[in-house]
């Protein structure tokens, strides 16, 4: 079955059609963002995370990972297809981060299935039996032939991981997030590691230290515990947490930690600290028994914070991606984000689930929860672009912190074939990255249906006027935010004197980018003026101010940015006969 690739269809308004007759007769449901282009996979090769860095976007998959170069997002071109297993989909589940230092190009991929061996001509142990499990280590400087470099072997192998950037010691380290889900064996594999439930279970993270300029010999330097509170699904030691996502600048993380969400001080990068517990019900309890038909399996997920650094969302991945968790009868908790204050942190203020119910088709459930996000980095708005499996890509407009609206959205019900259908949504990933939506999509359900190609990554545009404003960046890692959107203000012109006319020119900027629809405030003795920037981060002011003193401009802080405030002196008014007075007289030209 062939699925359509790299068509352009212009949903400025709900959209529902079905796909021509040899997709299968999907339905196709959209409203407010334009496919751009589509990369289909083969099946059985499934789809994981995404990493950006310059134009180019890195795939994770089951099997290794794919590199694009998205200079024309309507064509995406296709660097590499690395495969990092001897057997197809077999690689673990693949999640990855990418850094560039000193000319050279590392990618880190998360191994969560264990191996045969940690080099790459590696097959999964027979009977999931302990074996290699952890992070490779690639060097794709050159994209084309991706280099293997090692194999860091971690306890309980690792789910995901997050990039954490050390320049001053020329290093990077990664946070292993990993649990004892199998492979459990308190004796050491051959690579050194275990996975155990007894004892105090698996109440740690693993933290891997990479030398940039020797990365082989990058190793586990510290297994910090984090003192978690109860047991994944009522099992006696099954701790750990799904996912850990850093912001650099604040030095906190936020951990998904399976049965609990919490905030972390990492002012010690290797001696991360619980300095929050955060409660929440709708998970708490349920994840913490054994799951039933009257209490579905959930769990802490994953996280993300706004760029100014208020908020943080997590995600219950309600039913682990496997269950149908959207349909019409269930709660609205279930399976949801939810949002924190970060002043007063432990309890939520909100929640969003997707408002589409996803039925059965043919007597096949939709797989459908909250997974992955992160927030669009303009200022103005909180927009959170999320992925829901079934429910495709939801692009959530938060601003609002009670009254959480959907904006954009891009589903694709399955045709005759349910839930082994190629071509419906089955959205892992969905991300902003300068400019556009990415999306890495498993297509059918199960993943080793042989029904030929699935969705794959997709590029979207998103149909909003202030779409061209949101600040780029050079590069993205999930779970790894770095700077606060902190803007700084500059005000240019003659030198200002009272009582005499005079312009200030203000510009306005984000990481050097224009802060576009902003307000600016300028005070002074007489003067109280406001503007909004233009399309190149500028207001320009008139003033004339009654004495002498400083004038103020002021850029106050609005939801995603943080403000800021500069300032000029405004000197003397000139007496009748040219020189400055104490501000009485006539105003003159200056000799």
């Amino acid at each position: 079955m062939q699925v359509l690739r790299r068509f352009v269809l212009p949903f400025s308004a709900a959209v529902l059609f079905l796909l021509p007759p040899s997709a299968g007769a999907q339905t196709v449901i959209s409203s407010g963002m334009t496919l751009l282009s589509s990369s289909p996979t083969q099946a059985p090769v499934r789809m994981s995370d995404l990493a950006f860095l310059g134009n180019r976007v890195y795939v994770g998959t089951y099997s290794g990972f794919k590199i694009y170069d998205f200079t024309n997002p309507a064509a995406p071109q296709l660097l590499t297809n690395f495969v990092c297993a001897g057997t197809a989909g077999g690689a673990g589940q693949g999640d990855l981060s990418v850094w560039q230092a000193g000319g050279r190009t590392l990618l880190f991929r998360s191994v969560d299935t264990p191996q045969t061996k940690a080099e790459c001509d590696r097959t999964p142990t027979p009977s999931a039996a302990p074996g290699f499990e952890g992070v490779d280590i690639f060097d794709v400087t050159n994209p084309a032939a991706p280099v293997w470099i090692k194999g860091v072997a971690t306890d309980c192998g690792s789910h995901t991981h997050t990039l954490l950037p050390d320049t001053a010691n020329n290093r990077v380290l990664l946070y292993v997030s990993s649990y004892p889900a199998s492979g459990l064996s308190a004796t050491p594999t051959p690579f050194g590691n275990t996975c155990q439930r007894t004892g105090e279970g698996h109440d740690k993270i693993s933290i891997i230290e990479v030398p940039l300029l020797s990365p082989a010999t990058a190793r586990v330097i510290a297994e910090p515990k984090l003192n978690l509170t109860g047991d994944f699904i009522g099992t006696a030691g099954f701790k750990g947490c799904h996912d850990i996502t850093v912001f650099m600048e604040l030095r906190l993380a936020a951990g998904a930690c399976l049965t609990e969400g919490v905030l972390m001080d990492i002012s010690n990068p290797v001696a991360p600290v619980i300095s929050q517990r955060l409660v929440n019900p709708a998970i708490d309890t349920c994840a913490r028994v054994a799951a039933s038909p009257g209490n579905p399996l959930c769990l802490w997920h994953s996280a993300t914070f706004t760029w100014d650094g208020r908020y943080v969302v997590f995600g219950d991945e309600s039913g682990g991606g496997g269950g149908s968790e959207c349909a019409a009868d269930d709660p609205a908790t279930r399976g949801a984000f939810w949002i924190h204050r970060l002043s007063s942190p432990t309890s939520p203020i909100g929640s969003f689930k997707i408002p589409r119910p996803q039925t059965a088709v043919n007597a096949n459930y939709q797989n459908c929860t909250a997974h992955i996000m992160n927030f669009v980095p303009v200022n103005g708005r909180y927009v959170l672009p999320t992925s829901w499996y079934s429910g495709g890509t939801s692009v959530v407009d938060w601003t609002n912190l009670a009254t959480p609206r959907e904006l954009a959205y891009f589903e694709v019900e399955p045709g005759a074939l349910g839930s082994a259908d190629p071509a419906q949504t089955n959205t892992w990933t969905t991300y902003w990255y300068n400019d556009l939506l990415f999306t890495n999509d498993g297509g059918a359900t199960p993943a080793a249906t042989t029904n030929g190609g699935q969705r794959g990554m997709e590029i979207f545009r998103l149909d909003q006027p202030w779409r061209t404003s949101a600040w780029n960046f050079t590069r993205f890692n999930p779970q790894t935010q770095e700077n606060l959107m902190r803007c700084r203000a500059t005000a240019h012109g003659a030198p200002i004197r009272a009582r005499r006319p005079g312009r200030v020119h203000v510009q306005v900027r984000v990481l050097g980018q224009a802060v576009v629809g902003t307000t600016v405030n300028v005070r002074a003795s007489g003067v109280r003026l406001s503007k909004t920037t233009n399309a190149a981060g500028e207001a320009m002011f008139r003033v004339n101010a009654a004495r002498r003193g400083t004038l103020r401009v002021n850029v106050p802080a609005v939801p995603n940015m943080i403000g800021c405030q500069t300032s000029r002196q405004v000197r003397p008014a000139l007496t009748a006969g040219g020189g400055a007075g104490g501000g009485a007289g006539l105003t003159g030209r200056p000799s």
